[in-house]
């Protein structure tokens, strides 16, 4: 997909990212990086879209790629799984911020198309697809405020092993976590600082 991109002339009204879990396999980490993230974006259309699939992973690593995300695109928006662990980070030109209203207005949209609701029957219920929503623009840069950058030259998320081994404690980061931290801490950054 990066290589792709460099040697096309981009203008793309979407581009979807789902990199092969786990988050650490080899050579991934060129999805998650700033630069990679810069790239998208230079080849987006003015009113284009990107959507990164981040799967599930452990607390440190999810919010790391959560905040170049956001560095690259202030905007950005983070929507969870529903019968699946994990994160779509939404970010492009502009702000991706949903109003109570548009967010109503898309549900009941998506909850009309068939083809969704193929994989489960809970994706026709507009209720249900309104939690996918997590957090605004602003409470998303709220959330990773003091945490690091992925980058080309720190490349963060592809060395894992030895944090899991030596801590033996690896938490992980879901959305019903994010839904807590909103409802009860909307305006801080999650954690004091990270690596």
């Amino acid at each position: 997909g990066r290589n792709f991109l460099l040697t096309h002339h981009g203008g793309y009204d979407v581009i979807t990212i789902d990199p092969a879990p786990p988050l650490h396999s080899a050579g991934t980490v060129n999805l998650y990086t700033r630069e990679f993230f810069d790239l998208c974006k230079a080849k987006l259309a003015p009113t284009g879209v990107v959507c990164m699939w981040l799967p599930p992973a452990p607390m440190t690593e999810s919010l790391m790629i959560m905040k170049t995300f956001v560095n690259a695109f202030p905007g950005a928006t983070l929507w969870g799984g529903l019968s699946f662990s994990g994160f779509y980070l939404i970010g492009g030109h502009r702000p991706l911020d949903q109003t109570a209203e548009s967010l109503s207005a898309l549900t009941g949209k998506l909850s009309s198309i068939e083809d969704l609701r193929e994989w489960d029957a809970i994706y026709g219920d507009p209720k249900i697809l309104r939690q996918l929503y997590l957090l605004d623009s602003k409470n998303f840069a709220i959330l990773v405020e003091n945490i690091s950058e992925v980058t080309d030259n720190y490349p963060y998320t592809e060395f894992p092993m030895w944090r899991g081994v030596l801590t033996r404690n690896v938490p992980y980061i879901y959305s019903k976590s994010i839904r807590t931290y909103n409802e009860t801490h909307a305006g801080q950054a999650l954690v004091p600082t990270m690596p």
